[in-house]
C-alpha cells in the first residue's frame, strides 16, 4: 500500500460529540463524516469498508 492510498481494515463508531472537550484523543488518523440525516454517511462509511447488507 502505498502513502497515498487508503486500505481501510476495519472501522468503529467511538462517540457523538457536541462540544471539543468530548472529542476522543487522538492515536490515528480519524475521519469525520458530518450531514443531515438519510444523507449516505453510514451508506458510504460501509462502502469504504466493503461491508455488505
Amino acid at each position: 500500500m502505498s502513502k497515498d492510498n487508503w486500505d481501510i481494515i476495519r472501522a468503529k463508531y467511538v462517540a457523538s460529540a457536541v462540544r471539543a472537550d468530548q472529542y476522543p484523543q487522538p492515536s490515528l488518523i480519524e475521519a469525520a463524516f458530518i450531514g443531515r440525516s438519510n444523507v449516505g454517511k453510514s451508506s458510504l462509511i460501509n462502502s469504504l469498508c466493503r461491508r455488505n447488507g
